[in-house]
């Protein structure tokens, strides 16, 4: 899942650590990877073949999950995305609440508003898979 990583670890976990002409870029970047993330996580279903059930040779290599598999054992976790995805949830309203009756709203806000909305969904999503994962994992184990 390169491209999976690509935008997860070079692209989302370091969108707040560059430095952006325009600060609306900065929540472009945002929600661009949380939308391309939430995706890859809500269109994942846990299958139980995405779990190791111990090879039963040392030449068999163990089953590869899919890129929402990843996404999912990462936001079920304490890992730096989620981490990451609940920051971006804590700024969006920072910076929302700091608009709140103004009547010169900047044009970056709709970013704001969308990346701030995908995480919440990641979240949503994640944890509406979390019973069946958890059992997932208890019956049939981790390849992770």
């Amino acid at each position: 899942h390169p491209y999976m990583e690509f935008v997860r670890d070079s692209v989302f976990m370091k969108f707040d650590t560059r430095s952006y002409k325009d600060p609306a870029e900065k929540w472009r970047v945002c929600s661009a990877a949380l939308e391309i993330l939430h995706r890859l996580l809500s269109e994942h279903a846990p299958d139980p073949s995405h779990f190791a059930r111990g090879a039963t040779s040392s030449s068999q290599a163990p089953p590869i999950a899919p890129p929402g598999h990843t996404m999912l054992l990462h936001m079920l976790n304490d890992t730096p995305l989620l981490g990451k995805v609940l920051q971006v949830i804590f700024d969006g309203c920072v910076e929302l609440d700091g608009m709140t009756g103004s009547s010169n709203l900047p044009s970056h806000l709709h970013h704001v508003e969308r990346a701030s909305l995908l995480a919440l969904r990641m979240v949503e999503s994640a944890l509406s898979k979390q019973d069946l994962f958890v059992s997932l994992i208890r019956e049939h184990g981790s390849n992770e």
